[in-house]
């Protein structure tokens, strides 16, 4: 148990430097509350989710949000249904205006586990 223990935490140190040295972001999110969060606060700063949606998801929430064009509207949706329907994996490119009215694509990825 105490071997196992130590491997989990190696890997967990090695995937926290690897997640350091990436222009990725990585979230967490609870399929229970609806929540995202960033694996690593240090990232907070860079939270692109709040233009998709803030704190927790809704489609109340993303129907009222500016900052996602109303043509992918339905793709982040589904993104959000297929999390919930189980479906393990999957992905969207969407175009988000930011809060200092510059436009990005972004490309989101997503794994249950």
């Amino acid at each position: 148990m105490a071997q196992l223990q130590t491997q989990m935490q190696q890997r967990e140190e090695i995937f926290h430097i690897v997640s350091e040295h990436s222009n990725r972001i990585l979230y967490i999110y609870d399929l229970e509350t609806k929540t995202t969060k960033p694996w690593d606060q240090e990232n907070a700063q860079k939270d692109i989710l709040a233009h998709v949606y803030s704190g927790t998801y809704s489609e109340e929430k993303l129907a009222e949000n500016t900052a996602v064009f109303s043509e992918v509207k339905d793709t982040v949706k589904d993104f959000f249904v297929n999390i919930h329907s189980g479906v393990p994996s999957g992905e969207m490119n969407i175009r988000i205006k930011l809060l200092d009215g510059q436009f990005r694509w972004y490309h989101f990825k997503y794994s249950s586990i």
